[in-house]
């Protein structure tokens, strides 16, 4: 069937298939290779925890909205380690409130409030009953827009972009079930617009009218970054020739980023990272720290522990209790087609008669 007559994939996760005493536990085993989550202080694990949820998958972006029960949240550098979800997220909070730390920084949101955030940042969140809208895409995935989005990593938004941003989202989440695949990359390309656009007026930025040139030139130095990871012709004098600036004006626009050559090093350490951790990644470490330009063992191991908190040879060591069978997801868009709690898959079959659960998904 062509993509004129597919619609757009669209699944849906229910705690409500199990029986109430069982969500907590359920939802708590699905979440696992993103974060732990525990029951507030004043809940039982018996009570139930209702979780009704869609994603979109629109390729590079996933969309996920739904409503969730209030848990505390908590994502460790060694959960970070073991799922290696190199991912960015913009989430949308219609409903409920989120308080705690992120990446080491105290974040309040409420209703109508946006964040910008990474699966690869930790957190120690107590979060209410909440209804979100989130995009989530695979940083290789869209480099484009992860240049854009990284300078605002793990930031809460201003009340005027928030508000911008939940509009467009709430929208679009009422259009994706009536298109078709073929629509995707259409729609694909209209967010990462509205976002590159929501952020140039950023309140963070100044009114300068050079900044748009600027965030234009940004994006053009790490699009090729991102294409030059492995090669040895990678320098900041073939960045700058590529964004179009001068070496001078490359470190300025790399400064928050600790300057050009600290982002190449990170961006290659994380490259290495994915190849590391990837189960079907038959190369050494040292092969793969080698066609990443790192050609000091030593050393590398150095870098990789300052970058990520531990070791090569640890992040390589996956425990088999964090292996998802039949094999572990590699994007964050696989984990959800596999997540154990999807309406039609062997869980809901085993369980529909006795709950009477009538959800399909498409």
């Amino acid at each position: 069937m062509s993509d004129a007559g597919r619609m757009i994939p669209h699944r849906r996760f229910t705690t409500r298939v199990v029986a109430g005493k069982d969500q907590f536990r359920q939802w708590q085993n699905a979440m696992a290779p993103l974060m732990e989550l525990h029951w507030p202080a004043a809940r039982s694990p018996s009570d139930t925890c209702v979780v009704d949820a869609g994603t979109f998958d629109l390729g590079p972006l996933l969309i996920v909205a739904g409503r969730f029960d209030g848990v505390f949240a908590r994502r460790s550098k060694d959960t970070i380690r073991q799922g290696c979800f190199d991912h960015l997220l913009l989430v949308f909070l219609r409903q409920g409130s989120i308080i705690g730390k992120l990446a080491g920084e105290s974040i309040r949101m409420s209703a109508g409030t946006g964040l910008i955030g990474s699966l690869a940042s930790p957190l120690e969140l107590s979060i209410d009953s909440t209804e979100v809208i989130s995009i989530v895409f695979e940083r290789d995935a869209c480099p484009e827009l992860a240049a854009t989005i990284d300078r605002f990593t793990n930031t809460v938004l201003s009340d005027r972009m928030s508000s911008f941003i939940g509009a467009f989202l709430s929208s679009i989440v009422l259009q994706l079930p009536n298109l078709s695949a073929a629509d995707a990359p259409t729609i694909v390309n209209s967010i990462a617009a509205f976002i590159d656009a929501c952020l140039a007026q950023s309140a963070a930025r100044t009114t300068d009218p050079r900044v748009t040139i600027w965030a234009t030139q940004f994006k053009l130095a790490c699009k090729c970054i991102n294409e030059h990871l492995s090669s040895l012709t990678l320098t900041p004098a073939l960045v700058a020739r590529a964004a179009g600036v001068s070496l001078r004006q490359l470190y300025y626009l790399f400064e928050c980023q600790g300057g050009v050559v600290k982002y190449i090093r990170r961006r290659r350490l994380q490259a290495c990272h994915a190849a590391i951790a990837d189960p079907h990644e038959p190369r050494r470490i040292q092969t793969i720290a080698y066609s990443y330009g790192f050609s000091d063992p030593a050393q590398f191991s150095k870098a990789f522990r300052a970058e990520f908190g531990y070791s090569p040879r640890d992040a390589r060591a996956t425990p088999a209790r964090w292996r998802l069978p039949p094999e572990r997801p590699r994007t964050i868009i696989e984990w959800f087609a596999r997540a154990p709690l999807i309406v039609g898959g062997r869980l809901r079959a085993r369980t529909s008669k006795m709950h009477g659960a009538t959800r399909n998904a498409d």
